[in-house]
């Protein structure tokens, strides 16, 4: 099947690298805009917990649906690294700065070009989220059962090691989408050299924009705001 062929060729994982990439991003969007709550709050964000688990069978669907999305965007990732480290195991040298996003050039350390920090960092960065997803995961999911959750999220993210790796995680979450968008709008061939800019200035300001909304709220309880 002609589905299937394209699926497992290069170009097919990359597809599924970007479209399980961009499913990926609009549920951070919409996770953020729930913890965004926690600052009208706690009361807003019990009520938004309360209201969201009303609907248990369409969260049951969407946890699994969110497991599947994980699991081919993390195993297609790791094939591609590894077909990308079989097929060229030493960087190409070249003489000239190399464009990137048609906006900035690459400096070239010791004859050889530079990729971005976030592009060369994007297994490393993918597999600390992981690590941080399960730890996200074990304190919250598995929580007291019988103590609010808006009294959970408020007694964690203020603690100062769990604020502070709630701050550092999200860092590296905007590490990661500030290469991942660029690189899921060029697979899909949503870029075009009119809209070179916007999309640079997206790149940056989305992830930082997610950043200061989660980073946020740790660093305040820490600093002693009440929510």
């Amino acid at each position: 099947m002609w589905f299937v062929r394209f699926l497992t060729s290069s170009i097919g994982k990359k597809w599924l690298m970007a479209v399980s990439g961009l499913l990926l991003l609009l549920f951070l969007g919409s996770h953020i805009a729930g913890i965004a709550t926690l600052y009208l709050g706690s009361a807003a964000f019990q009520g938004y917990a309360e209201q969201l688990h009303s609907h248990m069978l369409f969260i049951s669907i969407f946890r699994i649906g969110l497991l599947l999305l994980f699991m081919i965007h993390i195993c297609t990732g790791l094939f591609l690294f590894y077909q990308n480290r079989k097929a060229r195991p030493i960087p190409y040298r070249i003489s000239a700065k190399v464009a990137n996003q048609a906006v900035r050039a690459l400096p070239i350390t010791s004859g050889r070009a530079s990729l971005p920090f976030a592009a060369a960092t994007m297994p490393y960065t993918g597999l600390l989220i992981l690590i941080f997803i399960i730890i996200h995961l074990f304190g919250f999911s598995f929580g007291p059962q019988d103590v609010p959750i808006a009294n959970t999220v408020v007694t964690l993210l203020g603690n100062p090691g769990y604020g502070l790796l709630y701050i550092c995680s999200f860092t590296v979450v905007a590490i990661h989408l500030h290469h991942g968008i660029w690189s899921l709008l060029q697979t899909l061939g949503l870029s075009h050299p009119r809209y070179t800019l916007f999309i640079a200035l997206m790149t940056t300001v989305l992830p930082l924009f997610f950043l200061m909304v989660a980073g946020g709220i740790p660093l305040l309880l820490i600093c002693g705001v009440k929510f």
